[in-house]
């Protein structure tokens, strides 16, 4: 059965999400750990949606052709799916903590005329195996494709807290511990240098992914919370290969830390503090790891496709302001042209420390920073998490993160009329 690494039984966790969790553990070789139920492949939507018939799992496994797929743990998920058992299939064993992340969120979904919903899996002979299944069990046919951001928006708001209604029976949510995942948009290559990913499915996988995360916050208050650190990166070299979120071995090294941390049972405030030192820590690491990739990408001038892309200005802009004093002189510029006095900055990072030091010497006020992890003060001001909808009264807010500017500026101007820049227009 999955994950069965030792007979020695000590720790006992479940997986409902993706090959992200069941990794922390197959990637650090640990024997303690004992994953009694691993499911995946499967839309929180759809889990929480209809069962299409009365038929138990175990039997539409076993209706599935080999020459579609000849392995068990596949089947296993199709038919959890097709039957609407995925949490019958749960529930068959307790385990110490569920282990649960949202990176199912970015599923389409397919719809029959009955308006039954399924998961759409893009690959594995899903067409195949769905024809058989509806002629056998004489089911509507799934003709309808949803896709759309809003429309898949919708469904998470109806479903995904039924979802957790559905896990809150078996787990108290102190036995819940969040995974956050994200689509990255680079991948190391085995040379070390950098290769982005191709734009096809990013902004979806992301928003969805995000938008289940804070969804899963909201519903589980109080649950264990593994969060998502910057710069992480995919590497070209994971076992099942490159994807977005196929990740370097680093962080399933995190992870995997975090994971028995929550383990130990400690206080909640020595818990959380624990967590938040473990993610700063490996914040900087991946930071790291992240600019010596774009230092090695950069030397290779030949490599064209690196021409525009966003960690070459990241790595441009940090030169010139360090080395080009008229640059530096663009950024008081800019405050004094719109009569900016103050300023908050988004996004703990190097560029953010740096601007945060050399702002105040202008005498233009920091009244407060934005960053996961950091307590309710960074340096004696005000620090906010990143999930803050009511921002403070500032004169503008500067996005000092790298990788997520256009996200972050649409987030901000949703809730509030804050004007923001992001660090590159900020010496264009």
């Amino acid at each position: 059965e999955d994950g069965l690494m030792s007979m020695n039984i000590e720790k006992h966790v479940s997986i409902i999400g993706s090959c992200i969790s069941r990794d922390i553990f197959g990637f650090n070789n640990d024997k303690e750990f004992i994953v009694d139920r691993f499911i995946q492949s499967i839309s929180p939507i759809s889990a929480a949606s209809n069962r299409l018939i009365n038929v138990d799992y175990q039997t539409v496994m076993n209706d599935i052709r080999d020459e579609y797929c000849n392995i068990n743990f596949y089947k296993r998920n199709f038919a959890l799916d097709l039957t609407g058992r995925t949490f019958d299939y749960l529930y068959e064993y307790s385990s110490d903590y569920l282990l649960i992340d949202m990176a199912g969120c970015r599923y389409d979904i397919l719809e029959n005329n009955k308006g039954e919903l399924l998961t759409r899996i893009r690959d594995l002979h899903q067409e195949e195996i769905l024809s058989d299944f509806c002629k056998k069990y004489k089911v509507s046919s799934f003709d309808k494709l949803i896709d759309s951001e809003e429309d898949i928006q919708k469904l998470m708001d109806e479903y995904i807290p039924r979802y957790f209604d559905m896990i809150l029976k078996a787990y108290k949510v102190d036995q819940i511990i969040l995974l956050e995942t994200d689509a990255v948009d680079f991948c190391l290559k085995e040379n070390g240098e950098l290769i982005e990913f191709k734009k096809e499915n990013s902004t979806s996988w992301k928003s969805r992914i995000q938008y289940g995360d804070n969804l899963a916050e909201q519903k589980l208050k109080g649950c264990h919370v593994i969060r998502f650190p910057s710069f992480v990166i995919g590497d070209v070299k994971h076992k099942w290969g490159s994807s977005r979120l196929h990740y370097i071995n680093k962080f399933y090294k995190y992870t995997f830390q975090a994971i028995n941390i929550i383990f130990d049972r400690l206080p909640y405030v020595e818990e959380k503090k624990k967590l938040d030192d473990l993610y700063n820590v490996y914040c900087h690491e991946f930071e790291d790891i992240f600019l010596k990739a774009v230092s090695k990408t950069l030397k290779q001038k030949s490599i064209v496709e690196f021409e525009n892309i966003r960690f070459k200005k990241y790595n441009a802009y940090f030169q010139e302001l360090l080395l080009n004093e008229d640059k530096l002189k663009k950024i008081i510029n800019y405050m004094e042209k719109h009569n900016f006095r103050s300023c908050a900055l988004y996004g703990i990072t190097q560029i953010a420390v740096f601007l945060y030091d050399y702002l105040r010497k202008f005498k233009i006020d920091i009244n407060y920073m934005v960053e996961n992890g950091q307590g309710k003060t960074w340096k004696e001001i005000p620090c906010y998490s990143r999930n803050i909808t009511n921002y403070p009264k500032t004169d503008i807010i500067i996005i000092a993160d790298v990788i997520s500017y256009d996200k972050i500026k649409e987030k901000i101007e949703k809730t509030s009329k804050i004007p923001t820049i992001n660090i590159y227009e900020l010496i264009s």
